[in-house]
C-alpha cells in the first residue's frame, strides 16, 4: 500500500512548478493597445504591477501578482519576487485540498 504523506512541504510546491513566467500590467496592455492611445502617466502605473503564472507539472495554471503604490520606489526583481509568493500561496491551498482528498479517500483520520 502507498504511504500517504501528511503534510505539504517546500519541496512539494518547488517540484510542483513547471514554468514561472512573469510579466507587468503595462506589458499586458501595451500588447493589446496602440501605445500612442494610453497615457503615459497610466503606463507608468501599469509598470507596477507584476503578474506570475506559474505552469504546474500537470499543465495546471496558477496565478499571483504584486503591486506598488509609488511608481519611483518599483523594483522589478521585488516586484517578481511578491507576484511568486503570491503564486505558491494559490499552491499551498491546492496542493493542501488534493492531500486532504487522499487522506480522505484512504479513510485516513488526522
Amino acid at each position: 500500500m502507498k504511504q500517504i504523506k501528511t503534510k505539504i512541504t517546500e519541496e512539494d510546491i518547488a517540484e510542483a512548478i513547471g514554468h514561472a513566467f512573469f510579466f507587468t500590467a503595462a506589458d499586458g496592455v501595451l500588447s493589446l493597445y496602440d501605445n500612442a492611445d494610453i497615457p503615459q502617466d497610466s503606463i507608468r502605473k501599469l509598470n507596477t504591477v507584476t503578474f506570475c503564472v506559474l505552469q504546474l507539472t500537470n499543465g495546471f495554471l496558477v496565478t499571483g501578482q504584486s503591486s506598488c503604490i509609488d511608481p519611483t520606489e518599483f523594483n522589478s526583481v521585488t516586484g517578481r519576487e511578491l507576484a511568486l509568493a503570491n503564486a505558491k500561496e494559490q499552491l499551498w491551498e491546492l496542493l493542501g485540498f488534493r492531500l486532504q482528498q487522499q487522506l480522505h479517500d484512504a479513510d485516513i483520520r488526522l
